[in-house]
């Protein structure tokens, strides 16, 4: 909630070039370049019940603005949403909350999500933080993602807990290497978290995965791999993430957000036993509703 308010009122993008602090004495510290975020926001929500995705709400706070905030809880400050169902609604609602993001449309959204990466990457023009809306994760992933200097990296979890794994992309991995990304792989290590950290040249990838018919940001992995290019996996190791697809996914989810922020380590056997037992419903009534806490 905090990270909302914090940068709701801000409308201006950053472009920066950070320097990436070397504790070795004598090494000139390199240089670090932030990504842009790009948020997949273009799908119609129709499993979830609504008209856009984007605008559809999670205890309280629509997915497009928990995605923004995720991305500059961690330093990512130049924000690209690719839009394509229910613009115009969209547009008026980034405009009212002052979010500061750039919004970029998808004629073709229609053909899958590999158009929509293709769109963001191009506007992107450099090095790209790629998040899907409809997944709420917790900040440490992106920062774990951060980290990688690969031209290709991909978020993995090796142990999910909130998943549906008969839906998520399988993985298989050699060591740090993805060598298999599908949804009907039998035999993998993870699964894809949808978070990926790319250069601009994933574009060109991805501009001839679409112009083959392969129209899906999974289809794109794998013509990276298949021409050669290598994807660094990042393992979430079991980290809080969430794709919200349907209403039983978002139900989960309200609940899931309401439990870890219960989780005080001062917490007593009273309030651990009792007062979180009414507190957590009372929040999640408070939450759905739009009221913050505070």
């Amino acid at each position: 909630m905090a990270g909302i308010d914090r940068f709701a009122g801000s409308g201006a993008s950053l472009e920066q070039v950070g320097e990436l602090e070397e504790m070795r004495v004598g090494v000139a510290p390199p240089e670090f370049e932030v990504p842009v975020g790009v948020i997949l926001a273009a799908g119609t929500g129709s499993r979830l019940g609504v008209g856009s995705k984007a605008l559809a709400r999670l205890a309280g706070i629509t997915l497009l603005e928990r995605a923004v905030s995720t991305l500059r809880e961690v330093g990512v400050e130049e924000v690209l949403v690719v839009v394509g169902h229910e613009t115009e609604r969209v547009r008026e609602f980034v405009r009212e909350r002052g979010l500061g993001v750039q919004l970029v449309e998808n004629g073709d959204f229609g053909l899958g999500n590999g158009s929509s990466a293709l769109v963001g990457a191009r506007a992107a023009g450099r090095r790209f933080l790629l998040a899907m809306v409809d997944h709420v994760v917790d900040p440490e992933a992106l920062r774990r993602l951060l980290r990688s200097e690969a031209a290709f990296a991909l978020a993995v979890d090796s142990r999910p807990q909130l998943c549906d794994l008969d839906e998520a992309t399988k993985v298989r991995l050699q060591g740090r290497r993805v060598v298999a990304v599908r949804r009907e792989l039998d035999v993998w290590e993870a699964v894809d978290a949808g978070l990926a950290l790319c250069d601009a040249e994933v574009a060109d990838v991805a501009e001839r995965s679409l112009a083959a018919g392969e129209q899906s940001w999974n289809a794109v992995k794998r013509r990276w791999l298949g021409e050669g290019g290598e994807i660094e996996a990042v393992d979430l190791e079991g980290l809080f993430w969430i794709d919200v697809d349907t209403p039983a996914d978002r139900r989960r989810a309200e609940r899931t957000l309401v439990s870890l922020a219960a989780r005080k380590p001062l917490d007593g056997p009273v309030s651990r036993l009792v007062n979180r037992r009414l507190s957590g419903p009372i929040s999640l009534v408070l939450l759905r509703a739009g009221v913050s806490p505070g």
